[in-house]
C-alpha cells in the first residue's frame, strides 16, 4: 500500500481541486500552482536538485514566462511592474516544476524534453513537432468559426510574446510535474492504474482551471488535454510547449482572446 501511496494523494489532490471549483468562484490558476509546487517540493526532497545545466535550463524557462508578463504589459499599456509581481506565483510554480521534472528526467528517465533515442531522433522531433502542431493549431482555428468567435486578424509581436506562459507554464506545472510524479514515485514498472491516473491528472486539473462549463470543460479534454499529454509523451516536453504556444499564438490572432 506505502508503494501506491503517491496515487491516492493525487486522487486526494485532485477531489480537492474539483471541490473548490464547485464551492467557490475565484482564480482556479492559484490552486493549480500550489498543487505544482507541491508536488515539485516533495520530488526535490526525494531526487534532490537536477544539474547545473538543468538549474541554467529552469531559471531561462521561469525568465521566459516572467516575458510573457512584460509582455502583455506592452500589448496592454500597462506601465506598472506591479503585474510581475502579483503573478510571481506562476514564476515560482514554472522554476520549481521545471527544477523537479528534470531531476527525475536525470536520475528516473521514463521522459524526456527531446527525444534522443531511436534512428533520426531530431528529424522525428520536428517531423512530429510540424504535423501535430499543424493539426492542432487547424483544430484550434475550426473551433473559433464554430464558436463564432474569429474577429479581424490581428498581429502583434507583444501578443505572441504573451504564448511563452502557456506554451512554458502549462506544459511543466500543469502537465509535466503531474507526469513527473508518477514516475518519481512509481516502482520500475508503473501498473496500469497508474499509467491511467498519469494520464489523468496530465491532462483533467489544467482543463479545470479555465474555469469554462461542463461542456467546455470536456472538450477541452478531447480536443487539447489529451493530445497534449500524448504530445508530451511521444515526443517530449519542448514539442508540447512549441506546439501549445503555436495554438495560442493563432487562437490570440484569429479570435481576440488575451490572457
Amino acid at each position: 500500500m506505502k508503494k501506491k501511496i503517491h496515487i491516492a494523494v493525487l486522487w486526494l489532490l485532485f477531489i480537492l481541486l474539483m471541490a473548490v471549483r464547485i464551492l467557490i468562484t475565484m482564480d482556479y490558476w492559484i490552486v493549480i500552482q500550489i498543487l505544482a509546487c507541491g508536488l515539485a517540493v516533495a520530488l526535490l526532497i526525494k531526487y534532490k536538485l537536477p544539474s547545473k545545466k538543468s538549474i541554467l535550463l529552469s531559471v531561462f524557462l521561469t525568465f521566459l514566462v516572467a516575458f510573457s508578463y512584460f509582455g502583455a504589459m506592452k500589448y496592454f499599456g500597462i506601465n506598472n511592474f506591479g503585474v510581475l509581481i502579483s503573478n510571481s506565483p506562476c514564476m515560482i510554480a514554472t522554476l520549481l516544476s521545471s527544477l523537479a521534472v528534470l531531476s527525475v528526467m536525470e536520475k528516473r528517465g521514463g521522459f524526456y524534453m527531446i527525444p534522443k533515442d531511436g534512428k533520426h531522433p531530431k528529424l522525428k522531433f520536428f517531423v512530429f513537432t510540424f504535423v501535430a502542431g499543424t493539426l492542432l493549431v487547424g483544430i484550434s482555428i475550426l473551433v473559433a468559426f464554430l464558436s463564432s468567435s474569429v474577429v479581424t486578424p490581428e498581429f502583434s509581436v507583444w501578443k505572441y510574446v504573451i504564448c511563452f506562459n502557456p506554451g512554458i507554464f502549462e506544459e511543466m506545472a500543469c502537465r509535466a510535474i503531474f507526469m513527473a510524479f508518477c514516475i518519481g514515485f512509481s516502482e520500475d514498472k508503473m501498473s496500469g492504474f497508474e499509467v491511467f491516473t498519469m494520464l489523468f491528472m496530465m491532462t483533467m486539473p489544467h482543463c479545470i482551471v479555465h474555469g469554462k462549463g461542463l461542456i467546455e470543460t470536456a472538450l477541452l479534454f478531447v480536443i487539447f488535454g489529451i493530445p497534449f499529454a500524448f504530445i508530451q509523451r511521444k515526443n517530449g516536453i519542448v514539442s508540447a510547449m512549441i506546439i501549445h504556444g503555436m495554438v495560442d499564438a493563432v487562437m490570440f490572432t484569429v479570435t481576440g482572446l488575451s490572457m
